[in-house]
């Protein structure tokens, strides 16, 4: 039971504040305070993936994960300490940039394979329902009313 209180206490944190925050940002108009959000859901997206890879780890001590959690969640959005800012900086956007050619080229390479299967899918389906429709109507003519 504490886990999970422990957990939602995160979620609340992570993304309730944040998310009115980040509307009150682009209803003002303030830049500042867009790019402080941005910044904020990059890194914070990247804990997501990291939980998603360490979860094995995560689930031997939950509560105490989720405790340090929820102090780094707070300790990113505090302006005093503008933590989002400090770990992009210093680790995402040079990741970024070391890397920033071979995301683009694969991001496009995967909307590519994307639209393609999507393409594939929609013929495949297109060819498929005229059959189904017909089978579907002909089994429900058929059946004995009560």
């Amino acid at each position: 039971m504490m886990a999970f209180l422990s957990q939602m206490a995160c979620l609340v944190a992570g993304t309730l504040y944040p998310c009115y925050a980040s509307y009150k940002a682009l209803q003002t108009n303030a830049p500042e305070s867009s790019v402080k959000w941005l910044t904020y859901w990059i890194v914070y997206g990247f804990i997501g993936l990291a939980e998603l890879v360490l979860s094995p780890l995560i689930y031997l001590f939950p509560v105490t994960y989720y405790t340090i959690k929820l102090v780094f969640v707070i300790w990113l959005q505090v302006p005093k300490t503008d933590g989002a800012t400090k770990v992009y900086n210093m680790y995402m956007m040079p990741f970024f940039k070391k890397h920033e050619v071979r995301i683009d080229a694969a991001l496009e390479e995967g909307k590519k394979t994307a639209e393609r299967n999507f393409k594939l899918l929609k013929g495949r389906g297109e060819a498929i329902a005229p059959n189904l429709f017909q089978r579907t109507a002909a089994s429900t003519s058929s059946t004995p009313q009560t």
